[in-house]
């Protein structure tokens, strides 16, 4: 899931970012993304289903391989099966006929992504507009 995030008064402070050497706007937005992904990590840890407490520890926030303006936040490898309870899975068979049942789908990270949407929005703008005041 993609969560696009607004940040009010953006106009001025992407035209002060788009002022800045490449290589410290890249920095600048970096550091933003990862401030973003903080409250959205908290509320997921906070909704995660709980049966052993791994796959509240395997929530991380990282950044995207596909997109320089993303981050990622959701379980490493030991939480794998944290994706599965978000979005189910469907029954069935093993190769030998045994039956391995349906999984319905319990989300929890999406709906935390929606809840945290505006916290995130504002620790974005709070680093962006730190740092343009450092410069």
């Amino acid at each position: 899931m993609r969560l696009s995030i607004k940040v009010d008064g953006i106009e001025e402070l992407d035209k002060k970012l788009r002022s800045l050497a490449d290589d410290l706007r890249t920095e600048v937005m970096r550091e933003a993304l990862l401030a973003a992904g903080e409250p959205v990590l908290e509320e997921a840890k906070q909704r995660a289903p709980r049966r052993r407490g791994q796959l509240q520890h395997s929530l991380a926030i990282a950044r995207s391989k596909e997109d320089e303006e993303a981050v990622r936040v959701g379980p490493t490898s030991d939480g794998f099966y944290g994706r599965f309870l978000e979005k189910g899975v469907g029954q069935r068979r093993t190769r030998l006929g045994a039956n391995r049942g349906a999984l319905t789908s319990r989300p929890w990270l999406e709906p935390a992504a929606r809840a945290s949407k505006a916290a995130a929005g504002r620790a974005a703008a709070e680093v962006i507009r730190r740092r343009l005041e450092d410069v």
